[in-house]
């Protein structure tokens, strides 16, 4: 009778552990599921473009922020600035960020990206030589960084104004 009793308590015991590892589990994918992911990547490329009328081409060099949802929720952004290692004084104001966008591609937020697309906005790289080149040297370091609405910041790495000065063949000192 006892070895009865105690194998069924063993059973209990066991029955109990796998119920809470079960429920560990499925708590802890809950929260990791909620987690936004937005992976945010900032090539410098020369896009081709044709001229309808005159056929011809040009290559264009630009620099392309790109933001793909990689979480398993749509996100929307709010807020896309360009951070400076060092500050940058821009209508009087002094700042280490810079919301730059081109007045001839307005944007307007927020931006939506559901789960697995991306959000692609192509910077014209002179016109960003132009704007930065006062405040920034080839050392100095830029990246993006894009807000969400619930306030979470995701970043690019950081790039060198160098890059910007090499893709757009300006000979460095």
């Amino acid at each position: 009778m006892e070895k009865n009793l105690l194998v069924n308590y063993l059973f209990s015991g066991l029955a109990i552990m796998i119920s809470l590892i079960s429920l560990i589990w499925n708590i802890v994918n809950s929260i990791l599921s909620k987690i936004a992911k937005i992976n945010v990547e900032t090539p410098i490329f020369y896009r081709l473009s044709a001229d309808s009328v005159r056929g011809v081409q040009e290559m264009d060099p630009v620099i392309s922020l790109i933001a793909t949802n990689i979480g398993t929720n749509t996100r929307y952004i709010k807020k896309i600035v360009i951070q400076c290692s060092k500050t940058i004084v821009k209508g009087g104001i002094e700042s280490k960020e810079v919301q730059y966008i081109s007045g001839s591609h307005p944007i307007k937020f927020p931006i939506e990206i559901q789960v697995g697309k991306e959000f692609q906005y192509e910077y014209n790289l002179v016109d960003f030589y132009n704007e930065f080149s006062k405040h920034l040297k080839e050392k100095d370091k830029f990246k993006f960084v894009i807000t969400d609405t619930h306030g979470k910041k995701y970043s690019s790495r950081n790039n060198k104004f160098e890059e910007v000065l090499l893709a757009l063949g300006i000979s460095i000192s």
